[in-house]
């Protein structure tokens, strides 16, 4: 038997939650282009730092699947791609969050 993991701490969990958001806000700027996990990781390194490479990437496509299996991301060909209910919540995070300036790519 495995033992289990520790639990989350807040910091942990807060986190996971700035990497998916992360995560989204990069598929949100590229949409309608899917993105490969290469890309997704340089956005997401581009913003913190990491100590130990095997443990971020298993978090980073943990976090992915997590996405995915929430309906908010579509896997085609190994790339990742909002889904309708994916842009609902980046222009719903966007306008709890003021953004004006950043506005969603239909309006382009």
């Amino acid at each position: 038997m495995t033992p289990c993991p520790p639990p989350l701490t807040l910091a942990d969990t807060n986190a996971l939650a700035r990497l998916r958001s992360d995560l989204l806000d990069a598929m949100w700027s590229s949409f309608p282009t899917a993105l490969s996990i290469g890309q997704l990781r340089s956005h997401a390194l581009a913003t913190r730092s990491i100590e130990d490479e095997i443990t971020f990437d298993a978090t980073l496509k943990a976090q992915l699947k997590a996405l995915a299996q929430s309906k908010l991301v579509r896997i085609t060909q190994a790339r990742y791609l909002l889904t309708d209910a994916g842009r609902r919540d980046r222009q719903q995070a966007a306008r709890f969050l003021g953004n004006r300036h950043n506005p969603p790519p239909e309006a382009a």
